[in-house]
């Protein structure tokens, strides 16, 4: 009888610990309004681009751009490089929560960076984790408040702090219509930045070479991630209160970016391929000055 008792006592305080831990996750998890309801930010809809109509392009140029997030303009789009901070996220953070996560009413598809168009072949979560460099891959977790399995990493935390330079597929074009001209952001591609390490087969000790090794995760089609982007709050280091998302920062051009390709008939061959040092840099400008030139004589003064 009093082993019964014991054993009734001890499944007691186990069940009240357990419903207290519970309740404390719980509560953890409720975000806390500070002074007031972010409204603005969170149910924000990307403006839509004006229809276009083929007849009235006259003119157009695709470019490839890379954007260095470790420059000071292009750190609201690197950090934080935690997961999270309360509602902050940086770029590849929420891309990444995107394709393991996503509103069935705007689907985004992530492509394999490997293939000479860039949204021709589908990407697995795996294959891009496994660009990432980690052992384990997503595993499907029921969400109780969704009523769906999604593909989640439970074990593993993604460095994202690797995550560096991002690639642009943009296009240029004349609209004669309205006598302008326009870009549009096609894709973009998150590329992960480290050290080339050799390990020793006899100690297992590995030693940095020197070298740094730039591995493309995937691509992304721009409008399809437009939604996600447009929700998403951006740092604004000026005022906290004027917040601006991340479709504010593409859309306004609110990033510095140098030109590595433009379309060429020698298989939209990248600069580097026959431009080193300084003239890859001045030919990157020549690019971008040629584009601004058809502007301008279009137009007498």
């Amino acid at each position: 009888m009093r082993k019964l008792i014991f054993s009734l006592g001890g499944m007691i305080i186990l069940s009240t610990l357990f419903l207290t831990n519970n309740v404390a996750q719980q509560i953890t998890t409720v975000e806390k309004t500070e002074v007031y309801e972010k409204e603005h930010i969170p149910k924000k809809d990307p403006l839509p681009y004006p229809f276009v109509r083929e007849g009235d392009v006259m003119w157009e140029k695709v470019v490839w751009r890379i954007i260095n997030l470790r420059e000071k303009l292009n750190h609201p789009l690197y950090f934080p490089t935690t997961p999270s901070i309360g509602d902050r996220r940086s770029v590849v953070r929420l891309l990444l929560d995107v394709l393991e996560n996503q509103d069935p009413r705007y689907p985004v598809l992530a492509y394999s960076p490997w293939t000479d168009y860039e949204f021709e072949q589908i990407y697995s979560l795996q294959e891009i984790y496994r660009n990432i460099n980690i052992d384990s891959i997503p595993e499907p977790v029921y969400d109780s408040i969704t009523g769906q399995t999604v593909m989640k990493i439970t074990s593993v935390e993604i460095r994202l702090e690797d995550v560096t330079n991002l690639l642009i597929k943009e296009k240029w074009f004349f609209d004669r219509k309205y006598s302008t001209l326009n870009v549009r952001i096609i894709g973009i591609c998150p590329v992960r930045v480290y050290p080339m390490e050799i390990t020793d087969q006899f100690t297992g000790i590995s030693t940095r070479t020197g070298d740094i090794r730039r591995t493309p995760l995937f691509w992304v089609y721009y409008p399809e991630v437009r939604y996600y982007f447009a929700r998403q709050e951006a740092y604004n280091s000026h005022n906290d209160a004027q917040s601006i998302s991340f479709d504010d920062i593409f859309q306004q051009r609110r990033f510095s970016s140098y030109i590595y390709r433009e379309s060429n008939v020698y298989n939209n061959r990248d600069v580097q391929s026959y431009a080193k040092g300084l003239d890859k840099m001045f030919e990157a400008e020549r690019i971008k000055q040629s584009i601004f030139e058809f502007e301008h004589d279009l137009w007498e003064y």
